[in-house]
């Protein structure tokens, strides 16, 4: 029997692990970008962001720390591997 896809999920943790918000879809809705969540695991919400602050996103995601935390990403998923952790 085929295993079911795991539903895809993104939280932000706060700093004592909680999860804050959860983005569940992440998609273009005219000219802006949507949204689809909940908010402190309890309040599903639909959120909007306008071109310019999608723009903003984008120049907040292209910071030399931002990068080399994804290109780094192999190492730290194998250093997870090889600890045990999930």
């Amino acid at each position: 029997m085929p295993q079911k896809e795991e539903k895809r999920v993104v939280r932000i943790l706060s700093e004592t692990g909680s999860t804050m918000m959860s983005i569940e879809v992440l998609r273009r809705q005219g000219d802006k970008m949507e949204i689809q969540g909940e908010m402190i695991g309890a309040w599903p919400c639909k959120m909007y962001m306008n071109l310019e602050d999608v723009l903003k996103m984008v120049r907040l995601l292209f910071t030399p720390q931002v990068i080399f935390y994804i290109v780094s990403l192999p190492v730290l998923i194998l250093r997870r591997k090889v600890s045990g952790h999930k």
